[in-house]
């Protein structure tokens, strides 16, 4: 193994399909000459590795193993190859004020600059006791635990300020790298893309600095891909050509004939695929999503047209407290191979449910079929309350179809479920991926009952799928409307149907569970959040904090979730003992934290948005054992990169959940986000008590706002199609946007030919 600093005299070759390279080189100081002379006899060797844009001239540092070629001789096979003008150059101050040097505080950390200067960490490896005799003894102990953690990050994070990256963004790339990062960043900077909390924006800036060509095929290909997987991310399962090439244009910045030439490559190797909608413009398709959407449109088809294996008999009788609409649905639930009845709060979807059950046990003719009605929820929260409510017994989708992280979805069309009726509740939160996978377990003789809100803010994930059925026209639908539940001094439900229709609640100070609070600025609405949590409610309203949920629209800002969450830890449960707390990502963990996935994760069977709480910190096995849903999982610190503290969350993440209290912040800096679909899914998720805090004028601008973004998805116009006229859409491969230019304002979509 060796290391050597060494001046490229040629560039031998390069591989056409990648950045590797041979490059004859000889030694830019004595250690490095002598080190190539020992091994070689020779002033000069031919270093091979992956390297961006080497030139001669360049002085490199390459780390690697010799080996002998049969015709060449010795040669150095380099595992990292970087310039050594970037690694040569210290940010020692930077490392020190860095998350990596926690325990010794900001303060602190600006004394052992100033007294050791940019020789500290030479001098914590070779005299540690200059510096133990400088910090004192408990001071120094947190020191050096923190520089063993940090050690091997060290020159990644002085690489990535070398090339005017920041502190937070290079603590994020080398907390995840480690000794890779440097590797990483001089050959595959488009990796980084894959990181938490790395975009193309941060990843391309980085590969631009390093060499690559603003023109470089490897980077437009990235560019593609990430705003591909932007779509989905953003919930949609498509977008519009003319919006998609825009936003190519705004990341690359290059001609946009190149970026169009790029993009028919693209679409005729398969890489993206696009159609034209009904209005005969052109669509970019997420293909993986589109085609869920095509199957899910086949597999309603299938189930429609099939029989029911036992058809329903009379219902002879129906709860006579039903209104009009109730008794509606009850009908269409039972005579209907698939239907969907949705509603806001208070409206008696529970009751309608109930109903729906016992007349569709009433209309069987034998008891085996009865007992064939199963019931479940996408959350285990949800299908709690589904049971608590119906008295029967119900589960989580995933349970249901029997997901394990091997085999996924072990019910699926070869092993179909066994039952005669399905009933879904809170269908407002389930995605195109799950929809697909409870399509295809169905059996076809089997009935699919669908309950939600449709007012709702869609799945987490992509898709809008309640939302599509109903607007298919092909899918049995009753909204029920009139609200039953609420009693005297109660405003939540009301004031939640008022926010639906874009109108200001009403704030009565008479009011048991809907309440105001005015204030100014980011600052103070924190403080009245943290207050209102920890100590108001808790003594008040006796509710316990593990049901009061901070909901804000927004992560960043003063007022906002990552800002709030520290805030509130640092009062409910303060990271007291190392041995108690771990760090990962920006974020203090510690027994008794409430917690929140942000990601799904296979592997470990969570969820995004699955909410848990710290049990046990095994700092030998670098394990954190989560609680989540009544199951305790064990954690490896690692995989808290996809996780974050979970006393605030954003409202879409609170979808399905309940709580006894919400607190919901109304920043001045959140009005585009007040929008009534919003804020109507954070009022809903209060079942006790409501607590807005903020400015009344900045939520009636954004109440006012009727416009929501709508997801765009092919599920709607696939069921029309294939269900009416038997002919299912089809994605195209032909697509020519040499013609393409960027837009310098919002025109009308553009027509690309075919």
């Amino acid at each position: 193994m060796a290391k050597i600093e060494v001046l490229i005299t040629k560039v031998i070759a390069k591989d056409q399909k990648s950045n590797f390279h041979f490059l004859e080189v000889t030694g830019a100081d004595l250690e490095s000459k002598g080190i190539i002379t020992e091994n070689t006899g020779k002033d000069r060797v031919v270093v091979k590795g992956n390297v961006f844009s080497p030139k001669a001239g360049d002085t490199i540092i390459c780390d690697g193993d010799w080996q002998v070629h049969p015709k060449y001789g010795k040669q150095l096979a380099a595992r990292q190859i970087f310039p050594a003008r970037l690694i040569k150059q210290n940010h020692a101050l930077s490392f020190l004020l860095s998350n990596f040097f926690r325990g010794i505080g900001k303060e602190q950390a600006h004394k052992i600059y100033r007294q050791f200067g940019d020789d500290v960490f030479d001098i914590l490896e070779k005299n540690p006791k200059k510096i133990r005799d400088f910090l004192g003894d408990e001071m120094h102990v947190s020191f050096v635990r923190d520089w063993l953690r940090a050690r091997t990050s060290k020159d990644g994070f002085y690489f990535l300020k070398s090339l005017d990256v920041s502190t937070e963004i290079s603590t994020k790339i080398v907390e995840q790298l480690s000794d890779k990062a440097i590797n990483t960043i001089s050959n595959y900077p488009y990796l980084l893309i894959g990181l938490n909390g790395i975009g193309f924006k941060i990843a391309d800036s980085i590969a631009l600095k390093i060499g690559i060509d603003e023109k470089n095929e490897e980077r437009i290909h990235h560019g593609i891909s990430f705003a591909l997987k932007g779509i989905s991310d953003n919930g949609s399962t498509r977008t519009y050509m003319s919006e998609f090439m825009d936003k190519l244009f705004k990341m690359t910045a290059i001609e946009p004939s190149i970026v169009s030439a790029a993009v028919n490559k693209s679409i005729m190797d398969g890489t993206m695929s696009i159609m034209n909608d009904s209005y005969g413009h052109s669509i970019v398709l997420s293909y993986e999503l589109f085609q869920k959407e095509m199957d899910c449109a086949e597999e309603l088809k299938r189930i429609l047209q099939s029989p029911l294996d036992t058809p329903p008999g009379k219902i002879r009788t129906i709860d006579a407290k039903l209104n009009e609409q109730q008794r509606n649905s009850v009908f269409s639930s039972v005579f209907n191979k698939v239907s969907i009845v949705t509603g806001g709060p208070g409206v008696g979807k529970t009751k309608t449910t109930k109903s729906i059950i016992e007349a569709i046990e009433e209309s069987c003719s034998s008891e085996s079929h009865r007992n064939r009605v199963v019931l479940c929820a996408p959350t285990g929260k949800a299908a709690r309350r589904m049971s608590k409510s119906t008295g029967r017994d119900a589960g989580t989708i995933h349970t249901l179809l029997e997901f394990n992280q091997e085999q996924g979805f072990v019910r699926n069309e070869n092993n179909k479920l066994e039952l005669d009726t399905l009933i879904i509740d809170e269908f407002s939160m389930v995605d195109i991926h799950v929809f697909h996978a409870i399509l295809k377990a169905l059996p076809s003789s089997a009935r699919l009952v669908l309950i939600g809100d449709a007012d709702q803010l869609p799945s987490v994930d992509p898709g809008n799928v309640l939302q599509d059925l109903i607007d298919s026209g092909c899918i049995q639908s009753v909204k029920l409307t009139k609200t039953y539940r609420q009693k005297e001094g109660s405003h939540i439900i009301s004031n939640a149907h008022l926010i639906n229709e874009g109108k200001m609640p009403l704030i009565d100070s008479k009011s048991e569970d809907f309440h105001w609070i005015d204030a100014d600025s980011d600052e103070e609405i924190a403080s009245i959040v943290s207050r209102l949590m920890h100590e108001v409610i808790p003594k008040r309203f006796n509710i316990e904090i593990d049901e009061i949920q901070v909901l804000s629209p927004q992560k960043g800002t003063f007022a906002g979730v990552d800002h709030l969450n520290g805030l509130l830890k640092d009062k409910i449960n303060p990271a007291l003992k190392e041995t108690f707390s771990f760090y990962s990502c920006g974020n203090t963990f510690s027994v008794n934290d409430r917690v929140m996935q942000i990601k799904n994760n296979k592997t470990l069977g969570i969820s995004n948005g699955e909410v848990g709480k710290i049990k046990f910190i095994d700092r030998s096995s670098r394990q954190a054992y989560v609680v989540f849903d009544g199951v305790e999982k064990p954690i490896p610190f690692d995989s808290f990169k996809d996780m974050r503290l979970g006393y605030a969350c954003t409202i879409h993440k609170s979808q399905g959940s309940e709580f006894d209290a919400v607190i919901i912040p109304v920043s001045k800096n959140h009005e585009r986000m007040l929008t009534p679909d919003i804020v109507y899914t954070g009022t809903t998720r209060g079942k006790q008590q409501v607590f807005f805090v903020g400015d009344r004028d900045t939520l009636k601008r954004g109440l006012a706002n009727k416009y929501r973004k709508k997801r765009q998805t092919s599920l709607c116009e696939c069921i029309r199609s294939l269900i009416k006229t038997g002919i299912n859409l089809q994605a195209k491969n032909d697509l020519d946007v040499q013609n393409q230019q960027p837009r310098q304002k919002p025109v009308p979509e553009v027509q690309v030919p075919f």
